[in-house]
């Protein structure tokens, strides 16, 4: 009969250390990821899905009423701090109510205004408006509520053109 010779304990050995840390290490990055989950909002992800599905029906009515009026509206940035929407319609009738400027990334930059027509409009101070907006007008007509839509970077041009 052989006799052994490897005196080693199991836990002055290299292998069973290899092996018990490749389960450690995956334990270690499942905790990291929910920690990270749990702490990070995803701002891109609605809460109420459904009812924006819903709405979907009549945002396209309201922007086949833009089309039929024929709308064309301009927003021009002024000395980097004022917005002034200009309305081309044929229809005496047509005006702005509202303004609203989502940015692609940062809730916390969205901003709305009310309009009143031919006024200048102070933008919020803490809005950088130098970046990509998605721009959403709404107004009023005698046929009804208009919806536009767009998107324009303020970096490469001061005026952004919305038509349907």
């Amino acid at each position: 009969m052989r006799q052994r010779t490897d005196t080693k304990a199991w836990y002055q050995q290299f292998w069973p250390w290899f092996l018990i840390a490749i389960p450690a290490s995956t334990v270690i990055a499942c905790i990291y990821f929910i920690i990270l989950a749990v702490n990070s909002a995803d701002d891109m992800v609605e809460g109420d899905y459904y009812r924006q599905g819903l709405a979907i029906n009549e945002s396209l009515a309201e922007e086949r009423l833009s089309a039929t009026l024929g709308l064309e509206v301009s927003i021009q940035l002024e000395q980097g701090r004022y917005l002034v929407p200009k309305l081309d319609a044929g229809d005496s009738s047509v005006a702005i109510q509202s303004m609203i400027f989502q940015h692609p990334f940062e809730d916390s930059l969205d901003f709305h205004m009310p309009v009143q027509s031919g006024s200048r409009y102070p933008l919020p101070p803490e809005v950088p408006i130098a970046n990509r907006w998605y721009i959403e007008l709404r107004g009023d007509s005698s046929q009804g509520v208009w919806q536009l839509k767009g998107d324009h970077d303020f970096r490469n041009s001061s005026t952004a053109y919305l038509q349907p």
